[in-house]
């Protein structure tokens, strides 16, 4: 029973992705840039994510928020009814508070690079497209789902970055912590 739950859950994700393939439009863009941030902090371990790119990101979670509560509205969504709107609510809540902090350094820069992560941002932006804008239903199951895809993406790039990136593209940070100039 439970397992019958917890694959409709996944199935109840995946539809969006198929369904209208114009979602695409939004997703891609998302997961590039996660997919580049990830690449990118793989390749350079010992930079920071910083005050400035927690702003952006914040920028991002806060766009990607904007458009899928736009979608919803212009859906004819019921504003006190829909626990979608609440959730997209409570995460634009979260994008302003991440804008906040990172605009003010009101929080210790690692706080904010934990709470401003592209793992994290791009997720729930992706979670939020998937809600907002592909119509995804709202269950305890499709939550505890999407939970699990996270620990998977962030297990697969975990080992990306251990195993695979680390000077994946000329040994940077080696060559800079041996002295010498940076590859041109």
């Amino acid at each position: 029973m439970i397992l019958e739950k917890v694959i409709l859950g996944f199935n109840e994700i995946a539809r969006p992705l198929w369904e209208d393939l114009s979602i695409w439009w939004l997703l891609f863009p998302v997961f590039l840039l996660w997919i580049a941030s990830e690449i990118y902090s793989g390749e350079y371990r010992h930079e920071h994510l910083g005050f400035f790119s927690a702003f952006t990101n914040s920028i991002s979670l806060l766009w990607v928020s904007a458009i899928s509560l736009w979608v919803i509205f212009q859906n004819g969504a019921e504003p006190v009814a829909s626990p979608i709107l609440w959730v997209l609510m409570a995460l634009m809540v979260y994008g302003i508070f991440i804008l906040y902090i990172a605009f003010k350094h009101a929080f210790n820069e690692r706080l904010v690079e934990i709470l401003a992560a592209p793992r994290v941002v791009y997720f729930l932006s992706a979670t939020i497209i998937l809600f907002g804008v592909g119509n995804m239903t709202f269950s305890i199951y499709v939550i505890l789902d999407l939970l699990v895809i996270f620990i998977i993406f962030s297990l697969f790039f975990f080992i990306m970055k251990r195993y695979f990136l680390a000077g994946l593209l000329g040994e940077v940070e080696a060559i800079k912590k041996a002295g010498g100039d940076e590859p041109r």
